[in-house]
């Protein structure tokens, strides 16, 4: 990374730390371990313990895929991470509720809004929409909102609404109900800049 993981905080006090992901850098595990160190948030966590003279390592309170930027959230402590959590996983909670900006294939209306429910499968870890025939699947109800900001030819700027927490929600939504977002590539090594 070009910046120090200081300049990455966006807000902190006492109960949380609000970080200013970068695209590229890993904030989950799996299968990443060729991965320079320093791109990933275990790298960050340490650094922010040390730069910041803390405690203990702040603690991850949800996910965003390595090449979103966006805001991630960090408890200071259990207690917090433990209440944060569980209000991010309520669905339709409207303590927090999680909005992302999207490029997606399309041209729509300003401001047109639709709610999408979708039943989703999840097999080995993979989200489909489509029913699987294999009979070790788990379903669940996915439920998301979003509106137009604006339209330029084939291409809309959407803000979508997560309003449950599902591993690829939007993307396996977005690729169902439109033509999918502009760089949704779950194998792509670089960011799509535009």
């Amino acid at each position: 990374m070009n910046m120090t993981t200081r300049n990455l905080v966006a807000f902190m006090n006492r109960s949380l730390i609000i970080l200013n992901k970068p695209a590229g850098l890993i904030a989950q595990g799996g299968k990443h371990s060729l991965e320079p160190k320093t791109q990933t948030l275990d790298y960050v966590l340490e650094d922010l313990k040390s730069s910041l003279s803390l405690k203990s390592k702040p603690l991850p309170v949800h996910r965003i895929d390595k090449l979103t930027t966006g805001v991630l959230i960090l408890a200071r402590n259990p207690q917090t991470a433990q209440t944060l959590s569980t209000q991010l996983r309520q669905p339709v909670s409207n303590d927090i509720i999680k909005t992302y900006l999207a490029l997606v294939h399309g041209s729509f209306e300003p401001n047109y809004t639709c709610d999408i429910r979708r039943n989703l499968y999840i097999t080995d870890g993979k989200v489909s929409v489509k029913k699987p025939v294999a009979t070790n699947f788990k379903e669940t109800t996915s439920y998301t909102t979003w509106r137009c900001l604006g339209s330029r030819g084939d291409v809309s700027l959407m803000e979508l609404g997560l309003r449950t927490g599902i591993k690829h929600q939007l993307r396996v939504t977005m690729a169902q109900v439109l033509d999918g977002t502009l760089s949704s590539s779950l194998n792509s090594s670089t960011p799509m800049l535009i």
